[in-house]
């Protein structure tokens, strides 16, 4: 997790890009959306995409 956040602030700096794909984070962003729904619900919940 360090590691992947060390990286996002270098490329948000203007440093190396950022080494993981486009599909590849929405696809993360999607699952944590889903993981709050559910902690919310109390429920599995899908997860879209």
């Amino acid at each position: 997790m360090l590691a992947n956040l060390e990286s996002f602030a270098e490329a948000a700096l203007g440093g190396a890009p950022y080494p993981v794909p486009y599909r590849e984070m929405l696809a993360t962003v999607s699952a944590l959306e889903a993981i709050a729904r559910s902690a919310a619900s109390g429920k599995a919940e899908a997860v879209e995409g």
